[in-house]
């Protein structure tokens, strides 16, 4: 396409035009994201809770102990995660002083907002159509309960997208180094971003974007921690170990749409967020079929 054979390596911001209404959808985004944790809280969600207690007490550990026993990073995480986020926690936590859970929010909150953008620049550099780009944008950040509820209930997720996708937008802006030590943070952030990453430095080599040395560099930092890792606990399948059993693990309890009628099942044992999960997708899926 034109806009890519014509984007120079820096045109990094975006462009004046029509801004006025990207920060008019931002602050439309901004407004969700407060709606959607005011709901969490009425809701009575404990937190944190689950994936964020370790990724809080993975950073605890780090903060307190990391130049006295460096080897703590291997323990700065469950076996199932990457340290990448708790180690991203621990640096904040570091420099701003900020001792309390709800940094992870802001951190969360921080990170999807610049997602957005990085998603609208993709489909800018596309020739996307500016009112198409603007939705492409929010419906990327706000998918049906699940873009902005990660933002919101701060997981590792975010971060992971925002590095992948920047990935991404330096391909396409032929920032090649900056695309691979986004790509390089990314498989340190979460273990779902590994097919992508590998999948957009197959293409780089392949249109000789990158050599492939190079393109190696960005698995080193993920390489270099799977051997320390693997050398401390004395497994080499430590880091997969528990994704592998859990993935290989049959799960369904029905054949066809498991995911929504388990989820429906929940609802009607007494889990109010999942009944309204349940009935929102029943709802998408009625319309969708209704509209083909």
């Amino acid at each position: 396409m034109t806009a890519l054979a014509s984007t120079s390596k820096g045109e990094l911001l975006f462009s004046k035009r029509n801004m006025g209404l990207v920060l008019l959808a931002l602050a439309a985004a901004l407004i969700s994201w407060f709606g959607l944790w005011f709901f969490y809280s009425r809701l009575g969600i404990e937190y944190p809770t689950s994936d964020p207690k370790i990724y809080w007490d993975g950073s605890t550990r780090l903060v307190n102990s990391f130049f006295e026993q460096p080897e703590v990073l291997f323990q700065s995480h469950h076996r199932d995660h990457v340290p990448g986020y708790p180690a991203l926690i621990a640096l904040v936590r570091g420099l701003s002083g900020w001792d309390n859970p709800e940094l992870m929010r802001v951190l969360t909150l921080i990170g999807w907002i610049a997602n957005l953008l990085v998603i609208y620049k993709i489909l800018e550099l596309f020739e996307i159509e500016f009112s198409l780009r603007v939705w492409g944008m929010l419906l990327y950040g706000m998918f049906p309960l699940v873009g902005m509820s990660l933002a919101v209930h701060p997981v590792s997720d975010t971060f992971a997208l925002l590095f992948l996708t920047s990935g991404v937008l330096f391909y396409l802006l032929r920032r090649n180094l900056l695309m691979v030590l986004v790509l390089a943070v990314a498989l340190l952030m979460h273990k779902f971003t590994w097919p992508g990453v590998l999948i957009i430095l197959a293409v780089a080599v392949w249109k000789k974007r990158l050599s492939l040395p190079v393109a190696v560099l960005a698995l080193v930092p993920l390489a270099a921690y799977w051997v320390a890792t693997s050398l401390y606990y004395d497994d080499p399948l430590h880091l997969i170990g528990g994704n592998v059993n859990v993935g290989l693990e049959n799960q369904r309890k029905f054949p066809l749409f498991d995911g929504v009628l388990q989820t429906l099942l929940e609802g009607v044992k007494g889990s109010f967020p999942d009944l309204v999960k349940g009935v929102f997708v029943v709802e998408l899926i009625q319309t969708f079929d209704a509209n083909i």
